[in-house]
């Protein structure tokens, strides 16, 4: 699971926080135990382990038949979200509504969570009258309620699009990242920080999409924001930037994407240390602008320092680093350094093979730029393998 799983499930995890503050009777303390189990599982990011921890919470909630009821089985649908099973997630969220409203009343405001999950799978799948209505109850309830008993109705949309995203559907995480646009506009302002992350993040998706015209006044109506905000010279800034010099290379603008690119670079290298991850991001668009621009070993002095911070950070196993070593590959093929590309690619396809699997897309291009490097090297038997195994992976594709 992406980290934006579980980045939702810790906001999933407040709200349900939040209703144990206020239910009406002190939980069994079994049922505390388990639950403490479940959220240091969340925590961790073992979702799979989560849900049965998830699903024993209720057996022993079920014995009261008590408020704890609607947070179990709510936090059922929070695990199940997690892995990717939306439908059974929304029978889990319906349940865990009319339970806390059968215990503590149609009005209180713990529902209101719940109401806004169901809501977001509806709008999700585009039934946009249905989601509105169970917003406007849910925002009725929240209006109503005071301090930590309210919830962030903008951010569980946020998250539900999130979600919606790391498994690839982008057209319903698009609905609900522009919903919750509205919704956090409305609320602060469309000046406010929160917003300008939200426009990066809908940008992000237009961007992954190859919708560039729509991406691009997103992202510098959401840097405008933040260069006001927080600074010219803020964490904050620097990644819209290198977002938007992502932007204009996925477009082949690299003399556009150059100046945005290396400010992003000097803002994270003294904001964030010269060692952090955004540090090797900024590394690695700059090494493709430096490569477009046939400006080779500057491209190989961006992308040496840009694996090296990467493989500290993330280890040496990472697809990440597997990344880097392919764009190293290729400068060395570039040059017409086939031997020392040889090596760099066929670690690269060690590591995507053990993290990815044996037929991800990218095993196959990395099988085909092992053969290009074969090839040159004279390895004609090598070549001939490693392209007939990525033509086998290419098409069986689904």
């Amino acid at each position: 699971m992406t980290s934006v799983g579980k980045n939702f499930l810790v906001v999933c995890i407040l709200c349900m926080a939040s209703s144990l503050a206020i239910a009406q009777k002190a939980p069994d303390p079994e049922w505390v135990g388990v639950n403490q189990q479940y959220k240091d599982l969340v925590r961790a990011g073992k979702f799979e382990e989560a849900l049965p921890v998830a699903q024993h919470e209720l057996e022993i909630a079920q014995r009261k038949n008590d408020a704890t009821v609607g947070i179990s089985l709510s936090n059922i649908g929070d695990a199940l979200c997690a892995q990717g099973r939306l439908s059974e997630a929304q029978q889990f969220f319906r349940r865990a509504a009319a339970a806390t409203e059968r215990v503590l009343g149609q009005n209180h405001p713990s529902i209101a969570s719940d109401l806004v999950k169901i809501g977001a799978l509806f709008l999700g799948d585009d039934q946009t009258d249905q989601a509105e209505a169970l917003f406007k109850r849910a925002l009725a309830i929240n209006d109503k309620a005071v301090g930590t008993s309210r919830i962030d109705f903008a951010g569980i949309l946020d998250k539900m699009g999130s979600i919606y995203a790391s498994y690839n559907q982008l057209p319903q995480a698009e609905r609900l990242y522009q919903r919750a646009l509205t919704a956090q506009e409305t609320a602060l302002g469309p000046e406010h920080a929160e917003v300008a992350k939200l426009l990066a993040k809908l940008a992000d998706l237009y961007r992954t999409e190859n919708q560039f015209t729509l991406a691009e006044p997103l992202y510098k109506r959401a840097l405008a924001i933040e260069e006001k905000t927080f600074g010219p010279d803020r964490p904050e800034t620097g990644n819209t930037l290198n977002a938007l010099a992502s932007l204009y290379i996925a477009q082949k603008q690299y003399a556009n994407a150059e100046p945005f690119a290396k400010r992003a670079l000097d803002i994270m290298e003294k904001a964030a240390g010269p060692n952090d991850q955004s540090v090797a991001n900024c590394l690695n668009n700059l090494s493709k602008i430096s490569r477009a621009q046939r400006q080779f070993p500057q491209a190989q002095i961006y992308v040496k320092r840009s694996l090296a911070i990467t493989e500290k950070n993330l280890g040496p196993d990472n697809p990440e680093v597997a990344a880097r070593l392919s764009e190293l590959a290729i400068l060395y093929g570039t040059d017409g350094n086939y031997a020392q590309a040889e090596p760099l690619i066929t670690r690269a396809l060690a590591i995507y093979e053990k993290a990815l699997g044996p037929n991800h897309p990218n095993v196959a291009s990395t099988l085909t730029n092992l053969a290009k490097v074969e090839r040159a090297l004279g390895h004609t038997a090598e070549a001939d393998a490693a392209e007939k195994r990525a033509n086998t992976i290419l098409a069986t594709k689904p």
